[in-house]
């Protein structure tokens, strides 16, 4: 219902050509409009669709958010069994890891990887974590090559390396696309609570506003003092 910015456009006219894409752009750009590109493109080749989160809440917030754009959705995230037979299969990173080490079988799902066209990795950027990241490297790796793969970050160190790897073990290409339109402002503020207001340092350009001033007004302040009033400004605006 409205027109795609470039980076949106490109990715969906990729995944269109059953291709891999790979696609980083800042919160807010709308990354999501190219998630819900290929859930449709997918299901309209008459294949099934897992999209991956890396937390429990931001699988239910995308559960309640897909239930609003198709008819059949379903949620797995160990706490949560709903629908594991849906078109559409919202699931965290973990979940899919131990569907292709044990199985639809003998993980007592019932999820076949064979009826699945594509996988969409929200916030793939989790592949970088020291912890987790061994999740997200080994479901790429185990994912067939046909499985079509709809990459989604923020931010990622080294996206072109990363984005090489994955063309190289996967034998097929991926497209790498990127934005560095911000279309949420990105501010920064310094609570003056002498004024109690929140004072402008840096613009959405990166170019600083009273910051010298404030940090003179406050090289001796106990912050401590101030923490109160501060929080109460966030509440009540």
């Amino acid at each position: 219902k409205f027109p795609l910015d470039l980076f949106q456009n490109e990715a969906c006219f990729r995944i269109s050509k059953n291709e891999n894409v790979f696609v980083t752009a800042h919160t807010g750009c709308g990354k999501t409009v190219v998630a819900l590109y290929a859930i449709a493109h997918t299901l309209k080749q008459g294949k099934k669709v897992i999209y991956t989160s890396p937390t429990k809440s931001l699988s239910n917030q995308k559960y309640d958010e897909f239930k609003g754009h198709f008819p059949n959705v379903g949620i797995l995230t160990g706490d949560i069994k709903m629908n594991p037979e849906a078109d559409c299969v919202i699931m965290t990173t973990e979940i899919l890891l131990n569907i292709l080490y044990k199985g639809s079988e003998n993980n007592n799902q019932t999820i076949n990887i064979d009826s699945i066209g594509a996988v969409i990795f929200d916030e793939v950027h989790y592949i970088n974590d020291p912890n987790r990241g061994k999740v997200w490297e080994e479901t790429l790796v185990l994912l067939p090559s046909r499985v079509n793969l709809i990459l989604l970050s923020a931010t990622i160190d080294k996206a072109d390396q990363m984005a090489g790897w994955l063309g190289n073990i996967k034998q097929k290409p991926i497209h790498l696309i990127t934005t560095l339109k911000r279309v949420v402002p990105l501010k920064h503020y310094f609570w003056d609570d002498f004024e109690s207001e929140m004072v402008e340092i840096i613009d959405e350009n990166g170019n600083f506003h009273s910051y010298n001033e404030i940090k003179k007004k406050y090289k001796k302040r106990n912050y401590s003092t101030i923490i109160n009033d501060f929080v109460y400004h966030l509440k009540k605006n």
